[in-house]
């Protein structure tokens, strides 16, 4: 309350700064953090920056990404959720399993392009039928 009684309504209070404000982070990759990322648009921290989160400040995390100067494959996920992540995938055998897939692939790709060869030479040794004569009508006499 002011000396007179009222209510300071006319006066603008003290805002905190957030980090993006004080200029901590003038790198934006320095937003990415071992355990947390700051949001570059309000200052949240969290382990993640989210689409969901993105759009109250009406940005895809695509705009987010090309706004603040992050390549496209860059995740927004603090490093140690990251690299749980990887762990996990390495612990139930993603790597080897993703080189078999892209191998078998590879292969059937190769055969369909071997079946494809295979059909179009076959099509290309059939002899050409002539074309039939043109019929008409027969001309009146």
């Amino acid at each position: 309350m002011a000396e007179d009684g009222g209510f300071l309504l006319d006066q603008p209070k003290p805002e905190e700064e957030s980090p993006v404000e004080k200029g901590v982070l003038d790198d934006p990759k320095k937003s990415i953090q071992e355990n947390k990322v700051i949001c570059l648009e309000c200052g949240t921290e969290m382990k993640q920056l989210t689409a969901k989160h993105l759009s109250a400040h009406a940005l895809t995390i695509r705009e987010y990404k090309k706004k603040w100067g992050f390549p496209q494959r860059q995740s927004l996920s603090a490093k140690s959720l990251s690299k749980a992540r990887s762990k996990a995938a390495k612990e139930r055998g993603l790597p080897e399993k993703l080189m078999q897939f892209q191998a078998q692939q590879r292969q059937r790709k190769a055969e369909a392009a071997m079946i494809e060869g295979a059909e179009a030479g076959a099509a290309q040794k059939k002899p050409k039928r002539k074309a039939a004569p043109k019929r008409g009508r027969k001309k009146a006499e």
